[in-house]
């Protein structure tokens, strides 16, 4: 394997890593704490389970990565999937303890180190085979809390807080103006909450989901497509016309 391969992958694995733990984050943010503790049926994990047991997952697996094996002996799984007297601010600062132990072993990795191999509970593991087995259980486990974090808020669910024309507000309380707003702040009438204008949802005969009815709906997405590519556009004026 080339040099260039193991460098490009290795730079490629840390971005995921972070595009992961920033996905996850993300769907957290939009839960309250009675959510982020409440499973969805008896068998089912809670956000803070999953969120427990990811950093649990990611200190044991990471701290003394090429020296140690990644199933450390002072590692209690089974707790992971119990909440004893944890906060939603302490499972947090767990959960950015595992990120931490991750990327401090992964990042200064060199391509020479990437020839060598670790165990993972005993079994022989190439760094490649253990980065992307820690990809891919992250990966499940992410898409379990975008999920539950999806079921909690419903038709208020904000694909990203980044300014889009799908994250985008407009405050249209005064006649003739209309200005926009950070998605997250908006939870009052006289905002167009939390609607794409580039996009036409099938269940809905208005862009996506609208938590509130105002009176310049129209003047929202006229005002949404002079902030939309050209190529986003027709969506956006079919919505205009419903």
């Amino acid at each position: 394997m080339s040099d260039e391969i193991v460098a490009n992958y290795h730079k490629n694995a840390i971005q995921t890593f972070r595009n992961y733990k920033k996905l996850a984050e993300g769907a957290i943010e939009q839960v309250s704490d009675e959510e982020f503790f409440e499973p969805i049926d008896a068998e089912a994990n809670s956000i803070a389970v999953v969120v427990k047991h990811i950093a649990g997952n990611s200190i044991s697996r990471w701290s003394d990565f090429l020296t140690a094996d990644g199933e450390k002996p002072d590692r209690d799984r089974d707790s992971e999937f119990e909440i004893a007297s944890e906060t939603r601010a302490s499972l947090m600062e767990f959960w950015e303890s595992g990120w931490q132990a991750l990327f401090d072993n992964l990042e200064p990795l060199t391509v020479d180190e990437f020839s060598k191999t670790i165990t993972i509970r005993g079994q022989s593991h190439t760094i490649v085979e253990a980065i992307n087995r820690q990809l891919t259980h992250y990966a499940y486990h992410v898409g379990q809390i975008v999920l539950l974090a999806k079921h909690f808020r419903s038709t208020e669910w904000m694909t990203s807080k980044s300014f889009t024309a799908s994250g985008a507000l407009f405050d249209c309380s005064r006649p003739m103006q209309c200005r926009r707003v950070p998605a997250w702040r908006a939870s009052s009438a006289g905002h167009f909450s939390r609607a794409s204008c580039t996009r036409l949802s099938p269940k809905s005969r208005w862009p996506d989901a609208i938590s509130f009815s105002i009176s310049c709906k129209a003047r929202v997405l006229l005002t949404a497509i002079r902030l939309t590519s050209a190529g986003s556009r027709r969506a956006t004026f079919a919505a205009a016309a419903i």
